[in-house]
């Protein structure tokens, strides 16, 4: 997999100043994911244990991968919801936000409800999660939880909504997000040990 990848490490203080400041670095370390033309295709801010990373450069991989043969596909009239889902995913990751919620929108009317959805809507709900948008966020968390078919997913967007309520001060249905994870089957692993954490944090329960 990684193989795929053409690795490279710039010190953004000395000489990856001018790419830090193109592709508007704000914390480190940061790693982006570039595809041909240089443009980001995406990025991972801080640390990650390898499992979580592993997914991560996967899904760049896939995206990249496949995103000329779905654009293709999207102008036919039969364009499927499946079809219109991943190239959600893939505009969401890439934080193309307009992109992606009209791709998820024509995925939905076509009544998709495959693995591809709750992908989507987890990429979705990170835009308007770093963006500070929490009450855009939740909806999409939920719904990624809800329709998950994968444990990875289902995973991910219950340790987004455990932030989100996190930062809304919301420490009941946080306790229960952390519940949720910790009794999950199948959760990611770093999720179930900070699900835990932050539960001894709010005080149990």
């Amino acid at each position: 997999m990684a193989a795929q990848l053409v690795p490279l490490k710039v010190n953004a203080e000395k000489e990856g100043v001018d790419l830090a400041k193109t592709y508007k670095v704000q914390g480190y370390p940061t790693i982006l994911f570039l595809n041909a033309e240089g443009k980001v295709r995406g990025e991972i801010g801080g640390y990650l244990p390898p499992e979580e990373f592993s997914i991560e450069m996967q899904k760049f991989i896939e995206l990249n991968a496949m995103y000329p043969k779905l654009l293709e596909e999207s102008k036919s009239a039969n364009a499927s919801g499946e079809t219109f889902a991943k190239l959600a995913w893939t505009y969401g990751s890439w934080k193309e936000t307009k992109e992606a919620e009209a791709s998820l929108a024509k995925a939905e009317s076509k009544k998709y409800k495959g693995e591809y959805l709750a992908k989507a809507c987890n990429a979705i709900g990170d835009i308007y999660q770093m963006s500070e948008e929490i009450d855009k966020a939740i909806p999409l968390f939920k719904k990624a939880d809800s329709s998950a078919v994968k444990a990875e997913d289902r995973s991910y967007a219950k340790i987004s909504l455990l932030f989100c309520y996190l930062s809304k001060q919301d420490v009941t249905n946080a306790k229960r997000m952390c519940n949720e994870i910790i009794k999950m089957k199948d959760a990611v692993k770093s999720h179930v040990e900070t699900a835990k954490e932050i539960l001894k944090e709010l005080g149990g329960g």
